[in-house]
């Protein structure tokens, strides 16, 4: 992680070559079920991988010990990110579910 934190190239894309097409699986496996993020798991994965890499070489996550701390935290920025799409396919504008008297609704905006 050190090496990454110091934005060594070769490190940087050591983490891309072997964790990009697992956690862009691990996204897929979560939104197959969801029409609206067909297609957006690679889009999704990108933005974890970047994020995730902008996090380090900032120092923003010093308690990274290892690859399986760096692996759970990309799929946690990945999980984010998939309900930060969720919720915006789900806003009120879009057609998505509104809330009626505390109760969830969907409403048909035909």
């Amino acid at each position: 992680m050190e090496r990454i934190a110091q934005g060594e190239p070769e490190a940087i894309e050591r983490i891309w070559r072997e964790h990009y097409h697992p956690l862009r699986d691990a996204v897929r496996q979560r939104i197959v079920a969801m029409p609206k993020l067909a297609g957006k798991e690679s889009d999704i994965a990108i933005q974890a991988m970047q994020e995730f890499l902008a996090g380090v070489t900032a120092g923003k996550f010093p308690d990274l010990a290892d690859i399986n701390s760096a692996w759970k935290l990309l799929k946690t920025i990945a999980s984010r990110k998939i309900n930060d799409e969720i919720k915006y396919h789900r806003a009120e504008k879009r057609g998505g579910k509104v809330q009626i008297h505390g109760q969830s609704s969907s409403v048909d905006q035909s």
